[in-house]
C-alpha cells in the first residue's frame, strides 16, 4: 500500500551510499526523483531462463508512470522500485547514458542492448531526461546493436539510430486491439492503441542501409484470462500487427506472485467481475513464487496463436513460459552434481522460425581491431575501433554447444544447468582472455 501521494510530496527521504538523505521530488511531467547511480550493464537474471541470446540490460528509470496493472515493478519490493511501490515516484538515474559509455569503453566483448527489461524506456518522465535516446546513441556509436521495448511512442530520433545497424530492433507491446480496455489496464498511459501500431508502421517503412527494413516484434504480452484472450480479438490483433509491418508475435500469460496475490485478482475482478469463482479454479500452477494459469489452458492458447502466426507467415514465441515436470526429473549440473528439476521452458514446443526467441538473430560483438568497422571517439576523447558482429555468431547462446564468438562460457547448450547470468566483471574477464589469446596468436 502506497504511504503518500506524489503530488503531496515535496521530498523524500532515500539511502545514498548507505546514508538516507533528503531527495526532493520533482513534479513535471510526473512526479519523480533524480539520483546518481553506479549502476552496471549486466545480463539477464539468476534462476530460469528461456530468453535465447545474451543481453545487456539497462534501466535508466525506476519505476513507470504507464501504471500498468500486471508490471513486474508492481511485485518488485527492493531499492528504488520498493519507493515507487510505496508512492509512486519514478526514479531517474542522471548521466546513466555516461556511465553506459564508460563501460561499454572497457570492453572488447560486448551483447546486443536491451532498453528496458523492467521500466518503459519511453514513459512519460523520459520527455524531460531523454535518457533513452542518448543510451540508444552510444550503443549505436560503438558499433554495438540495441533493443527497445515499449508500448510508448518510439522518438523518430531512435528509430533513424535503430536502422543504422542492422542487427538493431524494436518491440512494441500491444495487449488488446479494444482501446478502452487497454486504458484500463495501463491506467497511466496517454497513448492510444492506434499509436502503438503506428510505431510498428514507422519501424517497417523507415529507410535502411545493408537491410530490408527494422526487424519489428508485437509483444501480446501478457494475456489476461477471461478480459484479453477472446480469440478473434487475438485474431484481428495479429492480423493488424501484420499489415502494420511486423515481423514477429511473442505471447505470454500472466501470472500471480503469491505475495500480491489478493491485489492482483482484486484488479483482475475489477475489469470482469463475472467470472471470479473461474480465477481461483484456473490458477493453480505453481512454479517457484507464482500462481499460473492450468498448463491446458495455456497450451490451447498457444497452440492457436502459434498456428495463426503461420497462416500469417509471422513467426512465433513464448516469454518466460514454464510448465511443472516430474519431481522425479533430475539433470547433471556443470560441477556434475545431479539437481532435481521441477519445471521446463515451453519455447521448445511453440517457437517458430529462427532459433531466437526474439524472431532475430543477433550475434555477440566484438572489437574490430581491424578497422573495417570504422572507429568512433570513446567517453575520454580517444579514437576507438567500433565493435563488428562475431563471425559465424547466431546468438542463440542458451542452446550453443560450439562458441563462435570465442567465449566458452556462454556455450549454454553444453550443461542443462550451466551458468545463465553474466554480468558486467564477466564481460571484462572475456575482453581479457580474448586479448590474451590474440596477443598469444601474434606472438607465435
Amino acid at each position: 500500500m502506497r504511504v503518500g501521494w506524489p503530488h503531496e510530496m515535496r521530498s523524500v527521504d532515500v539511502s545514498i551510499a548507505g546514508r538516507l538523505r533528503q531527495t526532493p521530488v520533482l513534479r513535471q511531467p510526473v512526479p519523480h526523483i533524480v539520483v546518481s547511480s553506479k549502476k552496471e550493464l549486466h545480463g539477464w537474471w539468476p534462476g530460469k531462463r528461456e530468453c535465447t541470446a545474451e543481453r545487456m540490460l539497462v534501466n535508466p528509470y525506476n519505476g513507470c508512470d504507464f501504471g500498468c496493472i500486471y508490471c513486474y515493478a508492481n511485485s518488485m519490493n527492493w531499492g528504488y522500485f520498493k519507493l515507487y511501490r510505496q508512492t509512486g515516484l519514478v526514479t531517474v538515474f542522471k548521466d546513466m547514458d555516461v556511465n553506459v559509455a564508460r563501460q561499454l569503453d572497457s570492453l572488447d566483448v560486448a551483447a546486443c542492448g536491451y532498453l528496458s527489461p523492467v521500466t518503459d524506456p519511453f514513459q512519460p518522465v523520459n520527455s524531460r531526461y531523454r535518457l533513452s535516446e542518448r543510451i540508444v546513441r552510444v550503443f549505436t556509436e560503438r558499433g554495438l546493436p540495441i533493443d527497445v521495448v515499449t508500448k510508448g511512442i518510439i522518438p523518430d530520433e531512435v528509430i533513424r539510430l535503430l536502422a543504422q545497424n542492422r542487427h538493431s530492433f524494436a518491440q512494441v507491446s500491444i495487449t488488446t486491439v479494444n482501446d478502452g480496455l487497454r486504458r484500463q489496464l495501463s491506467p497511466g498511459s496517454s497513448v492510444s492503441t492506434d499509436d502503438l501500431f503506428y510505431n510498428l508502421t514507422r519501424l517497417s517503412s523507415w529507410p535502411c542501409e545493408g537491410r530490408q527494413k527494422i526487424h519489428s516484434v508485437c509483444r501480446i504480452d501478457p494475456i489476461l484470462p477471461f478480459i484479453t484472450d477472446d480469440r478473434r480479438e487475438l485474431r484481428h490483433l495479429i492480423e493488424r500487427a501484420k499489415l502494420c509491418g511486423a515481423d514477429h508475435i511473442i505471447a505470454s500469460c500472466v501470472d500471480i506472485p503469491i505475495h500480491i496475490k489478493g491485489k492482483m485478482l482484486k484488479m483482475l475482478y475489477s475489469l470482469n467481475p463475472k467470472p471470479r469463482v473461474r480465477y481461483e479454479k484456473l490458477f493453480t500452477d505453481r512454479i517457484d513464487g507464482s500462481l499460473h494459469a492450468h498448463i491446458d489452458y495455456r497450451r490451447e492458447l498457444f497452440s492457436y496463436l502459434r498456428d495463426l502466426c503461420v497462416q500469417n507467415e509471422l513467426s512465433f514465441a513464448l516469454c518466460m513460459e514454464f510448465e511443472n515436470v516430474s519431481t522425479e526429473a533430475m539433470v547433471k549440473t556443470a560441477s556434475g552434481k545431479l539437481k532435481r528439476v521441477t519445471s521446463r521452458g515451453m519455447n521448445a514446443e511453440f517457437m517458430t522460425g529462427c532459433k531466437n526467441c526474439e524472431g532475430i538473430d543477433v550475434p555477440i560483438y566484438v572489437r574490430d581491431t581491424s578497422g573495417r568497422s570504422g572507429y568512433y571517439t570513446d567517453h575520454d576523447g580517444r579514437k576507438r575501433p567500433r565493435f563488428g558482429p562475431a563471425a559465424a555468431c547466431t546468438g542463440a547462446c542458451l542452446t550453443c554447444s560450439f562458441p563462435q564468438c570465442g567465449v566458452e562460457d556462454l556455450a549454454m547448450g553444453r550443461t542443462p544447468n550451466s551458468r545463465k547470468d553474466f554480468n558486467l566483471r564477466d564481460y571484462r574477464r572475456w575482453s581479457k582472455q580474448r586479448a590474451s589469446k590474440k596477443q598469444s596468436a601474434l606472438s607465435l
